[in-house]
């Protein structure tokens, strides 16, 4: 199922997260605050990068974005159009924050930048 971009298991969970971003090249700029937040509870700050749990109510698979902060705009999606988005359900955030608020627009911009790359793909 990993290969279909997509993870069943409830309890599954990245044993690393800030590698994610160290892929992406970012790593050293970036922490993971390692907590599960609610999406409704939670009030984003400029500086935070929202990875976004969503549960596809079909298949009740999940998968992972990057989402803006305002919790709709799917910034990154490794699938480039998810069903488990568009027909799921948000059910949790995980929050990294950049630690130099000044790093945020070039960050941000990498990120859309390779979601450019990747619907031309």
């Amino acid at each position: 199922i990993a290969n279909a971009g997509c993870l069943k298991d409830a309890n599954s969970y990245v044993l690393n997260p800030n590698l994610i971003f160290k892929n992406l090249g970012i790593g050293d700029d970036i922490h993971y605050l390692n907590v599960h937040y609610s999406p409704t509870d939670y009030e984003s700050d400029i500086c935070d990068i929202l990875v976004g749990k969503y549960k596809d109510s079909e298949s009740d698979l999940y998968h992972f974005v990057i989402l803006d902060n305002d919790l709709r705009s799917v910034i990154w999606d490794s699938l480039g159009s998810s069903k488990a988005v568009s027909n799921g359900v948000l059910e949790s955030l995980r929050v990294f924050r950049l630690v130099d608020s000044s790093l945020v627009f070039d960050v941000r911009q990498r990120l859309a930048l390779y979601r450019e790359q990747f619907k031309s793909a």
